[in-house]
């Protein structure tokens, strides 16, 4: 983050945390001359459900992977 270059062609952006502001790359693609937004990931295990449930059809051992503390 602290390349010349990247600070050049205005690169760096600030961003919402979980714990305050975390200065990150912004997206390099453009379109129409803008570059595309950059947004945060979800935090840690905050889509567990989604994921390992609806996508990898999971559901029925979420309970289970909890009790576990895999998730």
């Amino acid at each position: 983050l602290d390349n010349p270059f990247v600070q050049q062609i205005n690169m760096r952006a600030k961003m919402p945390h979980q714990d305050g502001e975390l200065e990150v790359l912004r997206n390099p693609i453009r379109f129409d001359q803008e570059r595309l937004a950059t947004t945060p990931g979800r935090g840690l295990g905050e889509n567990n459900e989604e994921l390992l449930g609806e996508e990898l059809g999971l559901e029925a051992q979420l309970d289970e992977l909890r009790a576990r503390g895999i998730i």
